[in-house]
Parts: structure tokens; sequence; C-alpha cells
């Protein structure tokens, strides 16, 4: 029995000593203190979310809202954002729900909707992730745009929380065993 207890007492320290790909978080917007956004038109924040609605109605709008500038070092990032969209379909007809990544003087689409298609998540928030180690080693800033005919297409975009998460090695390694 003893010779187990030693064997299995070896291999959970060897198992335990790989070092682990661990997710780390990197920047997160929660909309309780928010940071600096640009908010064009009906794009607003309130205590624990950012919403764009349709009040005031505007005819041929284009409405952003865009995040500070976010510094990504050299590694591997994950985006998730909580949100919820709810369109007023009978006033729908080409209003479009865009995301995206401004890097380098350009924009990124990563997420695109059409207003028309009708409610998109649940009212509390639905989480939606995408990869952006593509932008490793570059400024960037998350876009919230919506455009189109009119706002009355709108009752409103819901944005609950973004969060970017970075991939590191060795984040979790036995340090000592007593």
């Amino acid at each position: 029995i003893k010779q187990i207890k030693k064997t299995y007492l070896i291999l959970l320290v060897l198992i335990l000593s790989i070092p682990a790909l661990g997710q780390t978080p990197y920047w997160n917007e929660d909309f309780m203190e928010p940071q600096e956004w640009t908010n064009e038109g009906n794009w607003h924040i309130q205590t624990g979310y950012m919403r764009l609605d349709w009040d005031p109605i505007v005819v041929n709008y284009d409405m952003s809202a865009t995040s500070p500038v976010i510094s990504l070092e050299d590694r591997e990032y994950g985006l998730s954002i909580i949100q919820y969209l709810e369109p007023w379909v009978m006033m729908a007809s080409t209003e479009k729900a865009e995301i995206s990544i401004l890097s380098d003087g350009n924009e990124y689409i990563i997420w695109s909707y059409d207003l028309i298609d009708g409610i998109w998540g649940a009212v509390t928030g639905t989480e939606i992730n995408f990869d952006i180690s593509a932008y490793a080693g570059t400024d960037i800033q998350i876009r919230f745009r919506s455009y189109g005919p009119t706002t009355d297409a709108w009752f409103w975009w819901d944005v609950f929380s973004l969060d970017i998460i970075t991939f590191v090695d060795n984040d979790l390694a036995v340090s000592d065993i007593s």
C-alpha cells in the first residue's frame, strides 16, 4: 500500500507540474463604472449596460458606440460580449447591427445582424464569443454600429458586458506540496 501511495504522489506531482494553458482576464467593461466610450446618436450608457434605442426617431441613420483604445500585447485573445437586440420587426427593412474591431486605421466587421430577422438573444443577455488573436500586438477599439432607413426599426440593443481574455502559458503550476 505504501508503494501505491508513493506512485500516486509521484504521478500527481508530474501532472500538476506540467504548465497549463490558462485564461486570464485582460480588459473588462461592465458599465457599472463605465470607461470613456464615444457614443453617437441614440447610444447612451446606463448603470450596468449600454443601449441604442429608437428615440428620437432618426431617418437615414448611422450611429456607433466605440470603446476606448485597448493595447493588446503579443498573445492570443478572446472577446466575449453579452448583449440583447430587440428590433421592432414591423418597421424593420434593411437596418443592420454590426460589431467591429478598429485597428491600424481599418475596420474589421466580426459580427453582423439584419434587424428584419427579429430578436437576438435573451432579455438578460446572451454571450457571443470571438477570437481576436489576429489583432495581438496592436491598439484596438471595439465598435457597435447600427445604420439604415430609420431608428424606428429598433426597440433597443443592450450591451451588458465585454471581456477580453488572454491565453497564457504557465498560468498555473504547482509550487509546493506538503
